[in-house]
Protein backbone atom coordinates (compact mmCIF):
# COMPACT_ATOMS: atom_id res chain seq x y z
CA UNK A 1 0.00 0.00 0.00
CA UNK A 2 1.35 3.43 -0.93
CA UNK A 3 2.23 5.98 1.73
CA UNK A 4 -0.32 8.40 0.31
CA UNK A 5 -3.06 5.82 0.73
CA UNK A 6 -1.94 5.05 4.28
CA UNK A 7 -2.02 8.75 5.11
CA UNK A 8 -5.56 9.05 3.73
CA UNK A 9 -6.67 6.08 5.84
CA UNK A 10 -5.07 7.56 8.97
CA UNK A 11 -6.66 10.92 8.24
CA UNK A 12 -10.11 9.37 7.84
CA UNK A 13 -9.72 7.40 11.08
CA UNK A 14 -8.65 10.52 13.00
CA UNK A 15 -11.50 12.59 11.55
CA UNK A 16 -14.08 9.89 12.26
CA UNK A 17 -12.75 9.40 15.81
CA UNK A 18 -12.92 13.16 16.47
CA UNK A 19 -16.56 13.34 15.36
CA UNK A 20 -17.50 10.16 17.20
CA UNK A 21 -16.07 11.29 20.54
CA UNK A 22 -17.33 14.85 20.21
CA UNK A 23 -20.95 14.02 19.46
CA UNK A 24 -21.10 11.03 21.83
CA UNK A 25 -20.09 13.36 24.65
CA UNK A 26 -21.81 16.58 23.58
CA UNK A 27 -24.72 15.29 21.50
CA UNK A 28 -26.23 16.99 18.47
CA UNK A 29 -28.75 19.36 20.03
CA UNK A 30 -28.91 22.36 22.35
CA UNK A 31 -25.61 23.85 21.25
CA UNK A 32 -24.73 27.51 20.92
CA UNK A 33 -23.19 29.36 17.99
CA UNK A 34 -19.83 29.07 19.78
CA UNK A 35 -20.00 25.29 19.54
CA UNK A 36 -20.83 25.16 15.83
CA UNK A 37 -18.33 27.87 14.87
CA UNK A 38 -15.64 25.95 16.73
CA UNK A 39 -16.68 22.72 15.02
CA UNK A 40 -16.34 24.36 11.60
CA UNK A 41 -12.85 25.59 12.40
CA UNK A 42 -11.89 22.12 13.69
CA UNK A 43 -13.04 20.59 10.39
CA UNK A 44 -11.03 23.26 8.54
CA UNK A 45 -7.94 22.23 10.56
CA UNK A 46 -8.40 18.62 9.44
CA UNK A 47 -8.80 19.80 5.87
CA UNK A 48 -5.65 21.93 6.07
CA UNK A 49 -3.56 18.93 7.14
CA UNK A 50 -4.82 16.88 4.21
CA UNK A 51 -4.48 19.73 1.71
CA UNK A 52 -0.94 20.60 2.86
CA UNK A 53 0.29 17.04 2.39
CA UNK A 54 -1.50 16.71 -0.96
CA UNK A 55 -0.23 20.01 -2.40
CA UNK A 56 3.33 19.94 -1.11
CA UNK A 57 4.04 16.22 -1.01
CA UNK A 58 6.62 14.54 1.22
CA UNK A 59 9.58 16.70 0.20
CA UNK A 60 7.55 19.91 0.20
CA UNK A 61 6.60 19.46 3.85
CA UNK A 62 10.18 20.36 4.75
CA UNK A 63 10.18 23.62 2.77
CA UNK A 64 10.77 26.54 5.13
CA UNK A 65 8.84 29.80 5.38
CA UNK A 66 10.41 33.20 4.76
CA UNK A 67 9.66 34.69 8.19
CA UNK A 68 10.82 32.19 10.82
CA UNK A 69 12.60 29.62 8.65
CA UNK A 70 10.47 26.75 9.98
CA UNK A 71 9.22 23.92 7.74
CA UNK A 72 5.50 23.94 6.96
CA UNK A 73 5.02 20.62 8.75
CA UNK A 74 6.01 22.38 11.98
CA UNK A 75 3.51 25.18 11.37
CA UNK A 76 0.89 22.57 10.54
CA UNK A 77 1.46 20.72 13.81
CA UNK A 78 1.50 23.94 15.88
CA UNK A 79 -1.70 25.16 14.25
CA UNK A 80 -3.48 21.84 14.78
CA UNK A 81 -2.40 21.63 18.44
CA UNK A 82 -3.54 25.19 19.15
CA UNK A 83 -6.81 24.59 17.32
CA UNK A 84 -7.49 21.38 19.27
CA UNK A 85 -6.73 23.05 22.61
CA UNK A 86 -8.88 26.05 21.70
CA UNK A 87 -11.67 23.81 20.43
CA UNK A 88 -11.78 21.84 23.67
CA UNK A 89 -12.05 25.07 25.68
CA UNK A 90 -14.79 26.49 23.44
CA UNK A 91 -16.72 23.19 23.39
CA UNK A 92 -16.68 22.93 27.16
CA UNK A 93 -17.43 26.62 27.76
CA UNK A 94 -19.81 27.17 24.85
CA UNK A 95 -22.43 28.69 27.17
CA UNK A 96 -19.92 31.08 28.71
CA UNK A 97 -17.76 32.26 25.81
CA UNK A 98 -19.37 34.50 23.22
CA UNK A 99 -19.27 33.25 19.63
CA UNK A 100 -17.46 36.43 18.57
CA UNK A 101 -14.51 35.56 20.80
CA UNK A 102 -14.37 31.97 19.58
CA UNK A 103 -14.55 33.16 15.99
CA UNK A 104 -11.89 35.87 16.42
CA UNK A 105 -9.39 33.53 18.14
CA UNK A 106 -9.75 30.75 15.60
CA UNK A 107 -9.83 32.93 12.50
CA UNK A 108 -6.64 34.61 13.76
CA UNK A 109 -4.95 31.21 14.11
CA UNK A 110 -6.10 30.25 10.61
CA UNK A 111 -4.92 33.54 9.11
CA UNK A 112 -1.46 33.22 10.68
CA UNK A 113 -1.09 29.64 9.49
CA UNK A 114 -2.31 30.56 6.00
CA UNK A 115 0.25 33.37 5.75
CA UNK A 116 3.13 31.08 6.73
CA UNK A 117 1.85 28.24 4.52
CA UNK A 118 1.65 30.53 1.50
CA UNK A 119 5.23 31.68 2.09
CA UNK A 120 6.26 28.01 2.11
CA UNK A 121 4.38 27.45 -1.15
CA UNK A 122 6.21 30.39 -2.72
CA UNK A 123 9.52 28.93 -1.53
CA UNK A 124 8.62 25.54 -2.99
CA UNK A 125 7.68 27.10 -6.31
CA UNK A 126 10.98 28.97 -6.44
CA UNK A 127 12.94 25.80 -5.65
CA UNK A 128 11.00 23.81 -8.28
CA UNK A 129 11.73 26.47 -10.88
CA UNK A 130 15.44 26.36 -10.07
CA UNK A 131 15.47 22.55 -10.32
CA UNK A 132 13.65 22.67 -13.65
CA UNK A 133 16.10 25.26 -14.97
CA UNK A 134 19.10 23.19 -13.86
CA UNK A 135 17.66 20.02 -15.42
CA UNK A 136 17.07 21.85 -18.67
CA UNK A 137 20.63 23.21 -18.65
CA UNK A 138 22.14 19.78 -18.04
CA UNK A 139 20.04 17.98 -20.63
CA UNK A 140 22.11 19.20 -23.60
CA UNK A 141 25.37 17.81 -22.21
CA UNK A 142 23.71 14.53 -21.25
CA UNK A 143 22.48 14.07 -24.81
CA UNK A 144 25.90 14.96 -26.22
CA UNK A 145 27.47 12.29 -24.00
CA UNK A 146 25.01 9.71 -25.31
CA UNK A 147 25.72 10.70 -28.92
CA UNK A 148 29.48 10.49 -28.34
CA UNK A 149 29.14 7.09 -26.69
CA UNK A 150 27.16 5.84 -29.67
CA UNK A 151 30.03 6.87 -31.94
CA UNK A 152 32.36 4.70 -29.88
CA UNK A 153 30.01 1.74 -30.05
CA UNK A 154 29.50 2.00 -33.80
CA UNK A 155 33.18 2.36 -34.59
CA UNK A 156 35.10 -0.80 -35.52
CA UNK A 157 38.38 0.79 -36.58
CA UNK A 158 40.86 0.54 -33.65
CA UNK A 159 42.59 3.89 -34.30
CA UNK A 160 39.34 5.80 -34.81
CA UNK A 161 37.82 4.13 -31.77
CA UNK A 162 40.62 5.52 -29.58
CA UNK A 163 39.91 9.05 -30.87
CA UNK A 164 36.18 8.70 -30.23
CA UNK A 165 36.78 7.22 -26.77
CA UNK A 166 39.05 10.11 -25.83
CA UNK A 167 36.41 12.61 -26.94
CA UNK A 168 33.66 10.73 -25.11
CA UNK A 169 35.77 10.70 -21.95
CA UNK A 170 36.31 14.47 -22.15
CA UNK A 171 32.58 14.99 -22.55
CA UNK A 172 31.91 12.78 -19.54
CA UNK A 173 34.10 14.94 -17.29
CA UNK A 174 32.95 18.28 -18.67
CA UNK A 175 30.76 20.57 -16.55
CA UNK A 176 27.23 19.23 -17.08
CA UNK A 177 25.55 22.60 -16.44
CA UNK A 178 25.29 24.78 -19.50
CA UNK A 179 25.30 28.56 -19.87
CA UNK A 180 23.40 30.72 -22.32
CA UNK A 181 26.67 32.15 -23.64
CA UNK A 182 27.94 28.74 -24.82
CA UNK A 183 24.75 27.38 -26.39
CA UNK A 184 26.15 28.05 -29.86
CA UNK A 185 29.21 25.92 -29.06
CA UNK A 186 27.06 23.09 -27.75
CA UNK A 187 24.94 23.24 -30.90
CA UNK A 188 28.13 23.09 -32.93
CA UNK A 189 29.24 20.04 -30.97
CA UNK A 190 25.92 18.37 -31.66
CA UNK A 191 26.29 19.04 -35.39
CA UNK A 192 29.89 17.84 -35.45
CA UNK A 193 29.07 14.60 -33.66
CA UNK A 194 26.26 13.98 -36.14
CA UNK A 195 28.60 14.67 -39.05
CA UNK A 196 31.22 12.33 -37.60
CA UNK A 197 28.55 9.64 -37.33
CA UNK A 198 27.60 10.11 -40.96
CA UNK A 199 31.24 9.89 -42.08
CA UNK A 200 31.70 6.79 -39.99
CA UNK A 201 28.62 5.17 -41.51
CA UNK A 202 29.93 5.95 -45.00
CA UNK A 203 33.30 4.40 -44.21
CA UNK A 204 35.12 7.74 -44.26
CA UNK A 205 37.14 6.95 -41.14
CA UNK A 206 39.83 9.62 -41.57
CA UNK A 207 37.26 12.39 -42.07
CA UNK A 208 35.30 11.19 -39.04
CA UNK A 209 38.46 11.31 -36.91
CA UNK A 210 39.25 14.83 -38.13
CA UNK A 211 35.78 16.03 -37.21
CA UNK A 212 36.08 14.40 -33.79
CA UNK A 213 39.40 16.17 -33.13
CA UNK A 214 37.82 19.47 -34.15
CA UNK A 215 34.96 18.71 -31.77
CA UNK A 216 37.50 18.28 -28.97
CA UNK A 217 38.73 21.82 -29.61
CA UNK A 218 35.16 23.14 -29.56
CA UNK A 219 34.53 21.25 -26.31
CA UNK A 220 37.67 22.71 -24.73
CA UNK A 221 36.53 26.22 -25.71
CA UNK A 222 33.07 25.52 -24.31
CA UNK A 223 34.46 24.29 -20.99
CA UNK A 224 36.79 27.27 -20.57
CA UNK A 225 34.01 29.75 -21.28
CA UNK A 226 31.60 28.00 -18.91
CA UNK A 227 34.22 28.26 -16.18
CA UNK A 228 34.70 31.98 -16.87
CA UNK A 229 30.97 32.78 -16.90
CA UNK A 230 30.29 30.80 -13.72
CA UNK A 231 33.10 32.62 -11.98
CA UNK A 232 31.38 35.94 -12.49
Amino acid sequence: MQKKTLFNVMWLIAFAFFNLVLFMVAGFVDHTATFWITYVFAVIAFGIVKASVYILGKSGMHIRDWLFGYPIIRHCIIYCVLEVVGAIVFFVLEDVIAWQIAFLVQVTLLALYSFLAISCLISKKTIDEVHTKVERKTQTMQLLRVDAEMLVRKCTDPDAKKVFEAFSEKLRYSDPVSHDAVVYLENRLKTMIAEAGEKLANGEITEAMDICRAAEDALAERNMKVKVYKGK
